[in-house]
């Protein structure tokens, strides 16, 4: 299955979608964190080799994409990028929580978590796109 070749319309709506929601406040490598982040949880291999990639084009380090699946435990993560990845990890389990914004926007305040919002939303439905795609990476 090819969603981009049987329905090309729904495709472009989801590009679409996410060039409409890219992110006003956060960092182009907190975004980019975000989206890793997403899709390790999510066992998207595309999405994570993707993004992998261009956080290491704009200035990630190897030392803390290696650290990100344990950021909680790591040093290498500010508290505000560690408020950002709880957040973003709240919001794909929802089910998990039933205030995923608890103790959160106090810390990073709603701007922010409004571009956490709309990433995560972005990413998770990507993540399920490109999982179920006939796609070599």
């Amino acid at each position: 299955m090819n969603i981009q070749e049987i329905r090309p319309e729904a495709f472009n709506a989801q590009i679409a979608f996410a060039n409409a929601i890219k992110p006003k406040i956060i960092t182009p490598i907190q975004t980019e964190l975000l989206k890793i982040r997403i899709s390790q949880i999510n066992g998207c291999f595309y999405c994570l080799k993707m993004h992998t990639e261009k956080a290491i084009s704009i200035g990630e380090t190897q030392s803390r994409l290696t650290a990100l699946p344990v950021w909680r435990e790591a040093p290498l993560f500010t508290q505000e990028e560690k408020s950002i990845l709880e957040l973003a990890e709240r919001l794909t389990l929802i089910h998990s929580h039933q205030d995923p914004y608890e103790g959160i926007v106090d810390i990073i305040g709603k701007d922010v978590a409004t571009d956490v919002l709309m990433t995560t939303v972005a990413i998770n439905s990507w993540n399920r796109i490109m999982k179920t795609q006939v796609i070599n990476p």
